[in-house]
C-alpha cells in the first residue's frame, strides 16, 4: 500500500509540473496571429460559421466536422477570437502528451523510459506547433492514443475484459474518425496486434474475432455514420445531402492539387521540407514573425539509427514493447506512401511518439552503461532543449531580426 501511494504521489507530481511547463510553452502569445492562418481558413471558418452564423457547409473543408463543433461551442462561449478557435488544439495537444507519458509507461512498465519519451516529444518542436494552431491533428491523435491505451488492456495486459476494452478502443476510434479520416490507419495497428495474438495463444479465436469485427469496425463506423445523420437532421438536409456529405469527407483521399510545402512521405525524418504556417516581415521595424513546422534535428536525425536499434533488439528478444514501437511507428508513417495526394511534413506528428520511444529506449541502454554513458545521455538532453530554444521564436511567431531568421535557415528547400 505504502509503495503505491508513493508512486502516485510521484506521478501525480509529476503531471503537474509537466502541467505547468506546458502551459507555458505551449499557450504563450496563442493569439498570434490575430488572423487565421494556414489550414485555420478552412477550420476555424467552418467552426466560426457554425458558431455565428449557424450554418453547416460542407464545401469550406473536406475533413469530418467534430473538431469544427467543439471550436464552434468554444467560440459561442468566449467570442470569435484567434485564441478562441485555437483552444481546442492546444488542450488536446496537451491531454497527447499525458496519453504519450501513460501509454509508454503501460507499455513499458519504465518510469526513466516514459519520462524520457514525453521529454523528447515536448521539446520535437512539431508537437508545439500542432497544439497551437486551429487544426484538427491534435484533437484527432488525442482519442487515437486513447483508443489504443484501451485496446492494450485486455489484448496485452488482461486488465479488463475483452469486451469492455474493444468497446471502449472503438469509441475513441470513431471519435477520431469523425475529426479526421486518417484516424483510420489505426485499424492495421489492431488487426496485426490480434492476429499475432491469436496465433501466439490459439485460444478464443472466434470470439475475439467476433468482438474485434463488432466494437473495432462496426461501432467506430456506425459513429461515423450517426454524426453525419445528426448533421442532416440538424440542419434540415435530405437523405441526398446526407451522401453527398459522407462522400464529400473522403475526398481527402484524392486530392491531386500540388502545394508548394508538399513533401515527400519518405522525406519527414530528415526535415527536406518544413511548413511555414505564418510569415510576415514588419515594414516599419524588419522584424519577422514566422510560425514554421520543424523538427527538432537533435531528435529527428537519429530517429534511423533509434528505430534501427529497436528493430535488432525486437529480432533478438522478441519482446511486445519493441514490436509496439515498430506497428505504431510504420504504421502511421508508411500507409503515407500509398496515398496519391498531396503530402505535408505534419502528417509525421502521429508516429513521433513511437519515434521518441525508440530514442528512450536507446538513451536508457546507453545511460545503464557506465559513467560516461550518462555523460552522453546528459549531454544529448542538453542539446535537444537548447535546439528547442534556438527553435522556439520561430515556433509562436515572436519577433525577430531578419539575421536572426537567415540564421536559421540552414538549407535552401527550408524557404
Amino acid at each position: 500500500m505504502e509503495i503505491c501511494f508513493r508512486k502516485d504521489v510521484k506521478m501525480f507530481i509529476t503531471i503537474a509540473l509537466i502541467t505547468l511547463l506546458l502551459l507555458g510553452l505551449y499557450g504563450y502569445r496563442l493569439y498570434f496571429p490575430l488572423e487565421m492562418y494556414y489550414d485555420e481558413i478552412y477550420h476555424a471558418k467552418k467552426a466560426s460559421q457554425l458558431a455565428v452564423e449557424h450554418q453547416f457547409n460542407r464545401n469550406v473543408t473536406i475533413h469530418p466536422p467534430l473538431w469544427h463543433f467543439v471550436s464552434a461551442f468554444c467560440i459561442s462561449l468566449l467570442g470569435d477570437h484567434a485564441w478562441a478557435w485555437r483552444i481546442p488544439s492546444m488542450v488536446c495537444g496537451l491531454l497527447v502528451v499525458f496519453l504519450v507519458f501513460l501509454l509508454t509507461e503501460k507499455i513499458f512498465k519504465n518510469y526513466f523510459i516514459a519520462l524520457s519519451t514525453i521529454f523528447l516529444f515536448i521539446f520535437d518542436c512539431m508537437s508545439i506547433t500542432q497544439a497551437r494552431i486551429g487544426m484538427l491533428n491534435s484533437m484527432m491523435f488525442m482519442f487515437m492514443l486513447s483508443s489504443m491505451y484501451f485496446f492494450l488492456q485486455s489484448v496485452l495486459y488482461k486488465e479488463c475484459s475483452r469486451e469492455k476494452s474493444f468497446l471502449l478502443a472503438g469509441i475513441f476510434l470513431g471519435l477520431g474518425l469523425v475529426t479526421r479520416m486518417v484516424a483510420s490507419y489505426q485499424i492495421l495497428i489492431y488487426g496485426i496486434v490480434i492476429g499475432v495474438s491469436l496465433f501466439k495463444s490459439r485460444k478464443n479465436f472466434l470470439p475475439t474475432i467476433k468482438d474485434a469485427f463488432l466494437y473495432l469496425i462496426l461501432v467506430p463506423i456506425g459513429i461515423y455514420f450517426v454524426t453525419y445523420l445528426s448533421i442532416t437532421v440538424l440542419y434540415g438536409n435530405s437523405w441526398p445531402d446526407f451522401l453527398s456529405h459522407l462522400h464529400y469527407s473522403f475526398k481527402g483521399f484524392s486530392l491531386k492539387e500540388g502545394h508548394n510545402y508538399g513533401s515527400p512521405w519518405w522525406s519527414w525524418p530528415f526535415i527536406t521540407r518544413p511548413i511555414w504556417y505564418f510569415f510576415a516581415v514588419q515594414k516599419e521595424s524588419g522584424e519577422v514573425n514566422g510560425i514554421l513546422c520543424m523538427g527538432n534535428q537533435a531528435i529527428f536525425w537519429i530517429i534511423p539509427f533509434s528505430m534501427g536499434y529497436v528493430i535488432w533488439k525486437f529480432i533478438q528478444e522478441r519482446k511486445w514493447s519493441h514490436g509496439l514501437i515498430l506497428m505504431g511507428f510504420f504504421g502511421q508513417w508508411l500507409p503515407w506512401a500509398f496515398v496519391s495526394r498531396v503530402k505535408f511534413f505534419h502528417f509525421f506528428y502521429t508516429a513521433m511518439p513511437f519515434a521518441c520511444m525508440s530514442i528512450a529506449i536507446l538513451m536508457f541502454r546507453i545511460w545503464q552503461m557506465n559513467r560516461s554513458g550518462k555523460i552522453i545521455v546528459f549531454v544529448y538532453l542538453v542539446l535537444v532543449i537548447s535546439l528547442f530554444i534556438y527553435w522556439y521564436p520561430l515556433l509562436t511567431g515572436y519577433p525577430i531580426t531578419l539575421k536572426y531568421y537567415k540564421h536559421h535557415m540552414w538549407f535552401r528547400s527550408w524557404i
